[in-house]
């Protein structure tokens, strides 16, 4: 069945899980994950709510074996008010926590990622049998009971999960007028996470990372500027080091009209197919509609 008022897709790296941020029956944001399996008939799909619907969690990020996301759930009102039960409307101050799901069946050991062979073109060249590495399992059983927040990281006006991976959580957040980059790092397995200063960047319009996970860029005053996914890159941010800079001036952008009509075309069919009140179209061939 259709899900309305989708906010965001997250696609998991081996393309084998799709976490849907999406509006509940209610006026919360839930985070559904959809299981994909390919299968003779084609791609069988297992959906999931991974969220309660008692309130919001935003902006997934699926690494390898967790799902981090920002959730409200832990807001607290720091207005005292002196006219008791005739209080003024609430005010909450920096909302968002850092939540972790485990994607796993152990939720201690998380998940272990079979060793590359480094050497399989020697053993192919050799005729030598080469081994399939084990693919990732994932257990979706009682996902809304599994999730847990990470305390070591303070709630705020978060806007942006960069990345976690390795150990290393980069958040973008907003302190006033201002928008930072910040970090956490466990050095030791099993210790607490220490925060890593990042330099304050005013004037951050958007923060995403790239596909492969490799870098994560940000634009700023009009600027794309490309950083490495990785500790030592963060370091040197922290220490005003220049980061790189990627010369968009001479971008172009190729438009053709045509396939953009077309998929307007194709939206407006979904949408009435998807959402139109009489389930039956009133008899009407809706495929063959789209043809005509």
């Amino acid at each position: 069945s259709p899900v309305a008022a989708i906010y965001g897709l997250e696609l998991h790296v081996n393309g084998d899980l799709l976490a849907i941020t999406h509006a509940a029956k209610n006026s919360f944001v839930i985070v559904t994950l959809a299981k994909l399996t390919k299968s003779d008939g084609g791609i069988e799909v297992e959906m999931v709510q991974a969220t309660s619907d008692n309130y919001s969690s935003v902006d997934v990020f699926l690494s390898e074996d967790t799902m981090y996301f920002f959730s409200d759930q832990d807001i607290v009102n720091d207005v005292s008010s002196p006219w008791g039960t005739r209080a003024p409307m609430p005010h909450f101050e920096k909302p968002l926590s850092v939540y972790a799901l485990p994607l796993t069946s152990n939720p201690d050991l998380m998940v272990t990622i079979p060793e590359l062979n480094t050497n399989l073109a020697e053993a192919n060249s050799e005729g030598t049998e080469l081994v399939e590495t084990s693919p990732l399992v994932f257990e979706l059983s009682n996902l809304v009971q599994r999730s847990y927040r990470l305390s070591f990281i303070p709630s705020g006006n978060h806007f942006k999960i960069l990345t976690a991976n390795s150990g290393l959580i980069l958040l973008g957040t907003v302190q006033g007028e201002n928008a930072m980059i910040i970090a956490w790092f466990e050095k030791i397995p099993g210790s607490l996470p220490i925060e890593v200063p990042i330099v304050s960047l005013d004037g951050v319009e958007y923060a995403g990372v790239t596909n492969n996970r490799a870098y994560f860029y940000l634009i700023k005053n009009d600027k794309l500027f490309v950083y490495e996914n990785s500790l030592e890159e963060v370091m040197q941010l922290s220490e005003g080091i220049q980061p790189y800079y990627a010369h968009t001036a001479n971008l172009a952008l190729h438009i053709q009209p045509q396939l953009e009509y077309m998929q307007m075309y194709t939206e407006a069919w979904r949408l009435l197919r998807d959402y139109f009140y009489n389930k039956n179209m009133h008899g009407v061939d809706w495929p063959n509609i789209y043809v005509l």
